[in-house]
């Protein structure tokens, strides 16, 4: 049966604003010794009591393979607390670019240059250093990258209108074959074999003509599954749509190992570990990057309410959905990185593959603990912290999708 049109998914439409290996073979020998224990166990001591974390742990819930742990912090505590996150930013200059003598971090500066785009991000880190990250990315991969993202009306009507000539073309297939008008016998006896053949005939042109029809019909929803994958689609119930979150990072993460790059530059500059490289790159898509909700249809092309990664950051702006694939699409460039998407009614975040710390937000996905990260901003919140909106959805239980990101 032809599918009506396809709507974009609620999950993807809005959601509430809370808040990389070098070159060469010694920067990647480097970037590999950097990244290669993420989250470090090491390393704890050291963050927790950067990050002043102390308190009491609340369990809140479990179901089936999903369970919230969350913390409450001490009035001592110095990380932010989940009442800084804004719940609406009207900040209307998301294509307005920004260049370090205009203002103070954060900022962006986007530029298209020759056959380039260059890029400058000023941002704090969760450790107070004041980074700046700058990369270029090639025009054309770009623009490839904006173009195969979206779905488009005129394209799923050829893949109706390729089924309706195929469903006709397969029954004035059946007809021409079938026995019809009137049978002339010269004795009752022939009359009635005639028909008899006449009708055993038909039945097997109608056995064989149902069987193509539910062929036809198979084919028809794989072709249209199949091009909205192409588009970093998926099909839902009830001939819904929605982003193919996991898709569309795993498409597009390759083409941000510059950005990658770039931050593994800053690290061996300013002597990162790995979690604060992780908690660089959120800083700068929260904050260097403008909340905004990306147009449900652009043009003749229905994006869902997301911007493809390299679009979002040539744009400099994004929803929560639109900035978890940027963050997502650069963290990927590093070995043994582990992160989840998180879909929550109105909501997009991220979990990254870590044992948890006194203070942090986290979820359990087939038997890992992946840390939160909001990275849709404005609130500056570093990995562990989300919103108190963002508790209250993950409490209820309902909703709840964790898919995970992977790369090659």
């Amino acid at each position: 049966m032809k599918g009506a049109a396809a709507e974009p998914s609620q999950t993807n439409q809005s959601c509430h604003s809370d808040s990389g290996f070098g070159p060469t073979e010694e920067s990647r020998s480097r970037a590999i010794d950097i990244l290669r224990g993420i989250y470090p166990r090491a390393k704890r001591k050291a963050r927790d009591d950067k990050w002043g974390n102390s308190g009491a742990a609340i369990f809140l819930f479990t179901a089936g393979s999903l369970s919230v742990l969350v913390y409450l912090n001490s009035p001592g505590d110095s990380r932010p607390h989940s009442s800084l996150f804004v719940l609406e930013y009207q900040d209307e200059a998301g294509d307005k670019t920004y260049s370090n003598d205009e203002r103070e971090p954060p900022f962006r500066h986007i530029k298209p240059r020759g056959n380039f785009v260059e890029f400058q991000f000023g941002f704090r880190n969760f450790n107070g250093n004041l980074l700046t990250a700058a990369f270029k990315l090639d025009k054309a991969t770009v623009d490839k990258s904006i173009a195969e993202f979206g779905y488009r009306d005129n394209e799923l009507d050829a893949i109706d209108a390729w089924f309706e000539k195929a469903q006709n073309e397969a029954q004035e297939k059946a007809q021409s074959q079938g026995v019809t008008g009137v049978i002339s016998a010269s004795s009752d006896e022939e009359l009635e074999r005639k028909v008899t053949q006449a009708k055993k005939q038909n039945r097997k042109l109608e056995t064989a003509l149902s069987s193509r029809l539910k062929e036809l019909e198979r084919l028809y929803e794989q072709k249209r599954s199949d091009y909205f994958l192409t588009k970093k689609f998926k099909l839902l119930p009830e001939n819904a749509v929605a982003v193919n979150m996991p898709e569309l990072v795993k498409t597009n993460y390759r083409r941000l190992f510059p950005a990658a790059v770039e931050f593994n530059r800053l690290a061996i500059e300013h002597d990162l570990a790995s979690e604060d490289i992780i908690g660089a790159a959120t800083a700068m898509v929260q904050t260097a990057m403008d909340y905004k909700v990306p147009p449900p249809i652009v043009g003749q092309r229905h994006t869902g309410g997301v911007w493809a990664p390299l679009e979002a950051l040539s744009k400099g702006w994004g929803d929560c959905d639109t900035k978890t694939a940027v963050l997502a699409s650069i963290l990927l460039n590093w070995d043994h990185f582990k992160a989840i998407g998180v879909g929550l009614p109105g909501h997009y975040l991220m979990g990254v593959q870590h044992i948890a710390g006194r203070g942090d937000a986290f979820v359990e996905y087939q038997g890992l603990t992946y840390v939160l990260i909001e990275p849709s901003g404005p609130a500056w919140a570093p990995p562990g912290f989300v919103s108190d909106q963002t508790i209250a959805k993950l409490e209820l239980a309902q909703g709840v999708s964790l898919e995970p990101f992977a790369g090659d």
